[in-house]
């Protein structure tokens, strides 16, 4: 069996939603198949905008007529549906009083979650009418129902093995041929309320359900012909990368890739589940294929990634417990005592106040990502002989804690020409040119 996630831009509107339905029943001629959506492109956005509005006592009044007008717009798109205008209704009656809650006082993680769950349940409701439209016997899936998480509003961590038995339980009462169609990106925890999992979280529910169900494959369904080997934002010479294994996709999720969640791959890696990026706008592209690796497979390396924004600081040993937990990452550089860390934009709030001089801002982290990279005498050496003749000053070397990368930090500025020439030396080149090495 199969599951197939689509992501926001591939449910946005009625004519997607019955691209995606046709793609489904397309999977359902020859075996199950599972359905994860995320809420429809921007409206996650919108509903973290309507909480931040009801927090500082806001009117919310015209944002959240507007995200109803634009979901009741799409049914209507669709032909209607009586049973999906009372779920439209009764769901947005549930943000409104969400956001009541808050405006009177009581904003909490808690609340922010219950808000942000409603964006998939609401794309759930589109999805199944567009299914059933096209003859599919589509059943909905709460995954707030299924997916058992702690309390750790924003970023839940899922019991996996509660999480299996719950799916396997709804998956049997499933009539047979029926399609279901699950929310992705929420979860509950152990009272019943509503988590998320984190941004692009929906990725890592495809997996977590592809995992208890002893899914053959996984399917991560956008609006790309698959994973590519440059950041297209700083660079056009990136390609479609045929394939990877699950540390490598890992670790490019993980330092600036856009298309998977970084988690999406572990449920998959220790089930041995396919994971295949589909352009749903062009679903005869090849696409980009994760999975265990393969003799010759570890010999290449994949891409060249980037996390921009970011900020190097130097801080004491008492703070490292709550930066690993944002993300930031410890990093080797001339003079650096006490330890430098590299902070991501979502670590500089774990920072707060910290004393002038000890944070550098406007810094980025390229990251040279593939199995190939253990056959080199001296990975990172390489990495910073590439740039230093290339004049592109590394200010640090980032510990990844991975055998399939090497982070360096260089000055914002530089970002784009030290992916280019990275790219170029490992990626692009049929043969790299010889460079002086320094040692790691």
């Amino acid at each position: 069996m199969r599951v197939m996630k689509f992501g926001g831009t591939s449910v946005a509107t009625a004519e997607r939603l019955r691209r995606v339905a046709s793609l489904v029943a397309s999977a359902t001629g020859g075996e199950p198949v599972v359905v994860v959506v995320s809420a429809l492109a921007g409206v996650t956005d919108a509903l973290a905008g309507l909480v931040d509005d009801a927090e500082r006592r806001r009117s919310v009044a015209a944002p959240l007529a507007a995200l109803r007008r634009r979901h009741h717009e799409v049914l209507a798109e669709l032909g209607g549906d009586v049973a999906g205008d009372a779920s439209l209704q009764a769901i947005f009656h549930e943000v409104e009083d969400g956001l009541a809650a808050i405006q009177r006082g009581a904003p909490s993680p808690a609340a922010r979650d219950a808000v942000l769950s409603t964006g998939e349940r609401l794309a759930m409701v589109l999805a199944v009418v567009a299914f059933r439209d096209a003859g599919l016997d589509a059943r909905p899936w709460d995954t707030r129902r299924l997916v058992r998480t702690d309390s750790c509003f924003g970023e839940a961590r899922v019991d996996e093995e509660v999480t299996a038995a719950a799916v396997q339980t709804a998956w049997r009462r499933l009539p047979p041929g029926a399609v279901a169609v699950a929310t992705g990106f929420i979860g509950a925890d152990g009272a019943g309320r509503p988590t998320t999992l984190g941004r692009g979280g929906s990725d890592y529910t495809a997996s977590l359900l592809g995992a208890a169900l002893g899914a053959d494959l996984v399917e991560i369904w956008t609006d790309v012909d698959g994973v590519l080997s440059a950041p297209p934002g700083v660079s056009a010479e990136g390609t479609t990368i045929p394939r990877l294994d699950y540390a490598e996709a890992f670790d490019l999720a993980r330092f600036g890739g856009k298309v998977l969640h970084p988690k999406t791959m572990l449920p998959a890696a220790r089930t041995g589940i396919a994971i295949a990026v589909r352009n749903t706008l062009a679903p005869d592209a090849p696409g980009t294929v994760v999975g265990p690796g393969e003799p010759g497979l570890a010999a290449a390396v994949r891409a060249v990634s980037l996390v921009d924004d970011c900020a190097l600081a130097r801080l004491p040993g008492e703070r490292v417990a709550s930066l690993t937990a944002a993300g930031a990452l410890p990093c080797r550089g001339p003079g650096a005592f006490p330890p430098q860390w590299l902070l991501p934009p979502q670590a500089r709030p774990a920072l707060g106040a910290a004393p002038p001089g000890e944070v550098r801002p406007g810094v980025a982290l390229v990251a040279v990502i593939g199995g190939g990279l253990a056959a080199l005498e001296s990975p990172a050496g390489t990495v910073r002989a590439v740039l230093r003749r290339a004049r592109v000053p590394v200010l640090a070397t980032a510990d990844t804690g991975s055998p399939v990368s090497v982070g360096v930090v260089v000055p914002r500025g530089f970002r784009e020409t030290a992916v280019h020439h990275l790219h170029r030396h490992f990626v692009g080149a049929a043969t790299a040119p010889a460079v002086a090495l320094e040692r790691s």
